[in-house]
């Protein structure tokens, strides 16, 4: 589904501030959280950074989850676990291998909450000795839009913390609400 972005001419600011953080700044902090009050157009900017990098840079932008109140699976973090080790994946190679072994030995997926999820689908294949070893061409973006809507954010955001710390060619850009 299209997302709407912004207008033309519209938030240029903010735009041009996340934008110069992926390509530059990131290198200090691999995590940019955007963050304002309800209706105040974050994810009509985060919808903006996803198409900018799309036609700009498709290597950069590895994948993005927009997260809705009022739609099960885009509130359920399981299916954010699942979607950010897809997106890892797809644009590591390695990853990918190692993700594959974790799969092939896994047997009930469905018990398993987002944190013990977590651990097998992103944090043992990032903990893989070659994928510890292999560098990333660039630097792959992640963007998460919305979420405090997402059911149990406050585990969310401490695995989203732990992509960050497991693997240095990741970087994520949160839009939310401003909560502690």
């Amino acid at each position: 589904e299209e997302k709407a972005t912004c207008l033309s001419g519209t938030r240029e600011p903010v735009l041009e501030t996340v934008k110069d953080w992926i390509y530059n700044a990131c290198k200090l902090s691999r995590l940019f959280w955007l963050y304002g009050v309800a209706g105040c157009g974050k994810s009509t900017v985060a919808a903006s950074i996803c198409k900018s990098l799309q036609d700009i840079d498709k290597r950069h932008l590895i994948g993005s989850f927009f997260c809705w109140r009022d739609q099960a699976d885009r509130r359920d973090p399981v299916k954010l676990v699942w979607s950010i080790a897809f997106f890892l994946a797809k644009a590591n190679p390695v990853f990918r291998n190692a993700l594959l072994v974790e799969l092939r030995d896994f047997e009930e997926f469905s018990t398993l909450g987002p944190s013990s999820q977590f651990e097998r689908l992103i944090e043992r294949p990032a903990n893989h000795k070659d994928v510890k070893a292999t560098t990333h061409s660039g630097t792959a973006v992640l963007i998460i839009d919305g979420l405090d809507e997402l059911d149990g954010n406050n585990v969310v955001s401490v695995l989203l913390a732990k992509v960050i710390g497991l693997l240095p060619w990741t970087v994520v850009v949160v839009a939310s609400r401003k909560y502690p």
